[in-house]
Protein backbone atom coordinates (compact mmCIF):
# COMPACT_ATOMS: atom_id res chain seq x y z
CA UNK A 1 0.00 0.00 0.00
CA UNK A 2 1.39 3.38 -0.96
CA UNK A 3 2.22 5.65 1.97
CA UNK A 4 -0.07 8.49 0.81
CA UNK A 5 -2.98 6.13 0.27
CA UNK A 6 -2.38 4.47 3.63
CA UNK A 7 -2.40 7.89 5.33
CA UNK A 8 -5.67 8.77 3.60
CA UNK A 9 -7.25 5.51 4.78
CA UNK A 10 -5.99 6.17 8.32
CA UNK A 11 -7.36 9.71 8.31
CA UNK A 12 -10.84 8.62 7.24
CA UNK A 13 -10.74 5.67 9.66
CA UNK A 14 -10.03 8.11 12.51
CA UNK A 15 -13.00 10.27 11.50
CA UNK A 16 -15.45 7.40 11.06
CA UNK A 17 -14.44 4.89 13.72
CA UNK A 18 -12.04 6.12 16.39
CA UNK A 19 -9.97 9.29 16.74
CA UNK A 20 -7.49 7.50 19.02
CA UNK A 21 -6.23 5.26 16.21
CA UNK A 22 -2.56 6.03 15.67
CA UNK A 23 -1.74 3.66 12.82
CA UNK A 24 -3.22 0.99 10.59
CA UNK A 25 -1.36 -2.04 9.21
CA UNK A 26 -2.34 -4.35 6.38
CA UNK A 27 -0.97 -7.88 6.30
CA UNK A 28 -1.46 -9.79 3.07
CA UNK A 29 -0.99 -13.43 4.15
CA UNK A 30 -3.32 -14.15 5.82
CA UNK A 31 -5.26 -10.96 5.06
CA UNK A 32 -5.52 -9.18 8.41
CA UNK A 33 -5.89 -5.51 9.27
CA UNK A 34 -4.28 -4.33 12.49
CA UNK A 35 -5.17 -1.15 14.37
CA UNK A 36 -2.77 0.62 16.73
CA UNK A 37 -4.31 2.65 19.56
CA UNK A 38 -2.55 3.88 22.69
CA UNK A 39 0.49 1.61 22.07
CA UNK A 40 -1.69 -1.49 21.60
CA UNK A 41 -1.85 -3.29 18.26
CA UNK A 42 -4.98 -5.39 17.78
CA UNK A 43 -6.59 -7.01 14.74
CA UNK A 44 -9.58 -5.08 13.42
CA UNK A 45 -11.74 -8.15 14.07
CA UNK A 46 -11.23 -7.50 17.80
CA UNK A 47 -13.55 -4.49 17.46
CA UNK A 48 -16.46 -6.70 16.38
CA UNK A 49 -18.03 -8.09 13.26
CA UNK A 50 -20.01 -4.91 12.60
CA UNK A 51 -16.92 -2.69 12.63
CA UNK A 52 -15.11 -5.14 10.37
CA UNK A 53 -18.03 -5.29 7.94
CA UNK A 54 -18.48 -1.51 7.79
CA UNK A 55 -14.72 -1.06 7.31
CA UNK A 56 -14.61 -3.54 4.40
CA UNK A 57 -17.59 -1.82 2.73
CA UNK A 58 -15.96 1.58 3.22
CA UNK A 59 -12.62 0.25 1.92
CA UNK A 60 -14.33 -1.13 -1.19
CA UNK A 61 -16.00 2.25 -1.83
CA UNK A 62 -12.69 4.02 -1.25
CA UNK A 63 -10.91 1.71 -3.70
CA UNK A 64 -13.58 2.22 -6.37
CA UNK A 65 -13.41 5.99 -5.92
CA UNK A 66 -9.60 5.99 -6.04
CA UNK A 67 -9.55 3.88 -9.22
CA UNK A 68 -12.24 6.01 -10.88
CA UNK A 69 -10.48 9.27 -10.04
CA UNK A 70 -7.15 8.03 -11.42
CA UNK A 71 -8.67 6.54 -14.58
CA UNK A 72 -9.24 8.30 -17.89
CA UNK A 73 -12.46 6.37 -18.38
CA UNK A 74 -15.83 7.57 -17.18
CA UNK A 75 -16.49 4.79 -14.67
CA UNK A 76 -19.78 4.31 -12.89
CA UNK A 77 -19.63 1.98 -9.92
CA UNK A 78 -22.40 0.73 -7.69
CA UNK A 79 -22.10 -1.18 -4.44
CA UNK A 80 -25.13 -3.28 -3.54
CA UNK A 81 -25.30 -4.36 0.08
CA UNK A 82 -27.79 -6.96 1.23
CA UNK A 83 -28.80 -7.09 4.90
CA UNK A 84 -26.40 -4.36 6.00
CA UNK A 85 -27.89 -4.37 9.49
CA UNK A 86 -26.58 -7.89 10.23
CA UNK A 87 -23.62 -7.79 12.58
CA UNK A 88 -24.32 -4.26 13.79
CA UNK A 89 -25.05 -3.67 17.46
CA UNK A 90 -28.76 -3.26 18.22
CA UNK A 91 -28.15 0.09 19.95
CA UNK A 92 -27.30 1.86 16.68
CA UNK A 93 -30.29 0.52 14.76
CA UNK A 94 -33.39 2.75 14.49
CA UNK A 95 -36.40 1.49 16.41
Amino acid sequence: LKKGLRQEILSVFQKIFNQKVENIFFESVPPIIYIETENKVLPLSFYGEGTLRVFYIWLLAFELYYKASSSQENLVKVILIDEIENGLHYSIKPM
